[in-house]
C-alpha cells in the first residue's frame, strides 16, 4: 500500500510539473498582427489575413502578440501602444514605451500563471535607449487586461532583446546588452518573479567596431545556439561593413560562449531552422534606400558542425543585390519561415506580400525560398501610407514552440499555381515545361543530397530537356525567372 501510495504521489508531482512548464503549444502562436495593421492566421494551417489589425504608421519594425492556449487573441502590440482582444487601446498601456519603431520586444507570460505577462520593452530617457519591463494583469478591465506597473531593467542598452527558454523546462531568459559593450546579459524570469542581477557573459561579443543601437538578438529553437547582429557605426553610410556573432549558449546557466563572427552587409534580420541546423541573415532596406546596399544578401548557412571554417564554407546566397533587403524572418507553426522581404523593383516594393521558405531545414535551393508570395491583403491609404502591409519586423515568439517543426508545404502546388506544368512524371529522357512567362528562364537539375547535375537558360514557353544521362532516382528541377528572380521547385522521378 505505500508503494502504491508513493507511486501515485510521484505521479501527482509529474502531473503538476507539467501541467506548470512552458509547455510548446503552437497554438500560442496562432496569430501574428505587424508592420502596418498587419495579420495573418495559422489556424487553418495555411497563413490567412487578419483585417483587424490596428494601424500604427509610426510602428516600422518590432512587435508581440498574446494568444491563450486554444489561439485566441488576447492582447498585441507594438513599440507605444498596447491593444486587447477587442482592438482597444489596453487600460495603462497607451504610450508606454519608446517614441519610435525598435529592433525588439519581447512578452512572455510568467511561468506559473495564467494571467501575468511580463514584457520587455525599450524605452529612450535622455541620453540613453533604456531595456524596461512592464506587467501586464489579464485579471484587470474585466478580462482585458491593463498594464499595471514599468520599471527601468537596463540602462544605456542596445534594442535588442532576446529571449529563450531555461533548460528546465519553465523558467525563461531574457538577453540584452550595454551598448558597446563587448558584454552579453541575461535575467531569468521565474513564477517568483524576475531576477533583477543579470548573468553577465564577459568579453564575447567579437565586433572590431561600435555598433549602431539597432542589434537583433535570436536564439535556437533547442535553446543550444544564439546569434547577436551587430549594424556598424551610427549611420547607413557605414553599415556596409556589419557583421553577425553566431554562439554557443548554455540555457542551464544563462552563458554565451565560443563566438564566431561573420561578415554581413548591412546585416538586420537573422533567424534559425525549427531543426536547429541552419542559419539566415539579411540586409536592411536602409541600405537600399541610401545607395549603399549594392552588396546586400539574404544567405543561408549551414551551422550543424559548430567549426567557423565549416560554417563559413556552406554559405548559400538566396538572393543578392542593391535592390533586395530582407529586415526580418520567423518560424511559423506549419514549419515554414515567413519573410520579410523587399524588392525595389516591384511597384509596391514587395510591402503587401511576405516571401516564405517553405522548406527552412534542407539546405541551399532545397529549402525553395520564394519571394513576394503571402498576400497581406494590402492597399494604400489617402493619406499615402500603406495598410495591412509589412515593413520591417514579425512579431516574437519563444523560440522552442518551432523546435523539431517539418514543413507541411508540398513544393509541386507553388509550381501549379503559377501555370508550370512539367511532364512526363516519371520521365526516361525527355522532360517537357510549359508555363505562360515570356521572359528567359534559368532552370538547374539538383538531387536530394543538393548537388547541381545540370543547369542552362531557355527563351520559350515550350521547351524539352534531356534527363537520360541521370540516373535512376529523385530529383528536383528549379526554375528561375531571370527577370524578378522568382523561384520554383518542384520533384520528378527519373526511370
Amino acid at each position: 500500500m505505500k508503494l502504491l501510495q508513493m507511486t501515485l504521489y510521484c505521479a501527482f508531482l509529474l502531473f503538476i510539473t507539467t501541467v506548470n512548464a512552458q509547455e510548446p503549444n503552437l497554438k500560442h502562436t496562432y496569430k501574428w498582427y505587424f508592420g502596418y495593421g498587419a495579420g495573418l492566421d495559422f489556424s487553418s494551417g495555411e497563413p490567412v489575413p487578419l483585417t483587424d489589425g490596428v494601424t500604427d504608421i509610426d510602428n516600422k519594425e518590432a512587435s508581440f502578440v498574446a494568444n491563450d492556449d486554444q489561439g485566441n487573441l488576447l492582447f498585441y502590440g507594438y513599440h507605444n501602444t498596447i491593444w486587447n482582444k477587442n482592438h482597444e487601446v489596453m487600460v495603462g498601456s497607451a504610450n508606454y514605451g519608446a517614441s519610435e519603431s525598435v529592433t525588439q520586444l519581447q512578452c512572455i507570460r510568467q511561468p506559473g500563471s495564467l494571467s501575468t505577462y511580463y514584457l520587455f520593452h525599450i524605452r529612450w530617457v535622455s541620453p540613453y535607449w533604456n531595456i524596461y519591463y512592464s506587467i501586464i494583469d489579464l485579471n484587470q478591465d474585466n478580462g482585458l487586461g491593463a498594464l499595471i506597473s514599468s520599471d527601468l531593467l537596463l540602462q544605456n542598452s542596445s534594442q535588442g532583446i532576446g529571449a529563450v527558454l531555461h533548460c528546465n523546462g519553465e523558467d525563461v531568459w531574457i538577453s540584452g546588452k550595454v551598448y558597446w559593450s563587448k558584454d552579453l546579459m541575461t535575467w531569468l524570469l521565474t513564477e517568483n518573479g524576475l531576477e533583477l542581477t543579470p548573468v553577465i557573459s564577459n568579453d564575447v561579443v567579437q565586433i572590431s567596431y561600435t555598433e549602431n543601437t539597432s542589434v537583433n538578438i535570436i536564439f535556437s529553437p533547442n535553446g543550444t545556439k544564439a546569434c547577436v547582429s551587430y549594424l556598424s557605426g551610427s549611420g547607413t553610410g557605414a553599415w556596409g561593413d556589419s557583421s553577425f556573432d553566431l554562439y554557443e549558449f548554455d540555457n542551464c546557466s544563462g552563458l554565451f560562449s565560443n563566438a564566431i563572427n561573420i561578415p554581413h552587409s548591412c546585416v538586420y534580420g537573422i533567424n534559425f531552422s525549427p531543426d536547429n541546423t541552419k542559419l539566415y541573415a539579411g540586409s536592411v532596406f536602409d541600405c537600399v534606400g541610401f545607395g549603399n546596399g549594392q552588396n546586400n544578401e539574404f544567405v543561408q548557412y549551414d551551422i550543424s558542425v559548430f567549426d567557423e571554417t565549416t560554417i563559413l564554407n556552406s554559405k548559400y546566397v538566396l538572393s543578392a543585390g542593391g535592390h533586395t533587403a530582407v529586415m526580418d524572418m520567423r518560424n511559423a507553426p506549419n514549419g515554414r519561415m515567413y519573410v520579410c522581404d523587399v524588392d525595389t523593383t516591384r511597384e509596391d516594393y514587395g510591402f503587401y506580400k511576405l516571401g516564405v521558405i517553405n522548406h527552412p531545414n534542407r539546405s541551399g535551393v532545397l529549402c525553395n525560398y520564394l519571394p513576394d508570395t503571402v498576400d497581406l491583403g494590402g492597399y494604400l491609404l489617402p493619406n499615402g501610407f500603406c495598410n495591412q502591409c509589412h515593413l520591417y519586423g514579425l512579431p516574437e515568439f519563444l523560440p522552442h514552440y518551432f523546435n523539431g517543426l517539418e514543413s507541411t508545404a508540398t513544393i509541386e502546388k507553388h509550381v501549379q499555381q503559377d501555370n508550370i506544368h512539367l511532364y512526363p512524371n516519371p520521365v526516361i529522357d525527355l522532360v517537357n515545361i510549359t508555363h505562360t512567362h515570356k521572359e528567359k528562364i534559368h532552370y538547374r537539375i539538383i538531387d536530394l543530397q543538393g548537388k547541381i547535375h545540370q543547369s542552362g537558360n531557355y527563351h520559350t514557353k515550350n521547351t524539352k530537356i534531356d534527363l537520360q544521362h541521370l540516373p535512376q532516382g529523385m530529383y528536383f528541377i528549379q526554375l528561375e525567372s531571370t527577370t524578378n528572380h522568382n523561384i520554383f521547385t518542384f520533384k520528378i522521378s527519373k526511370l
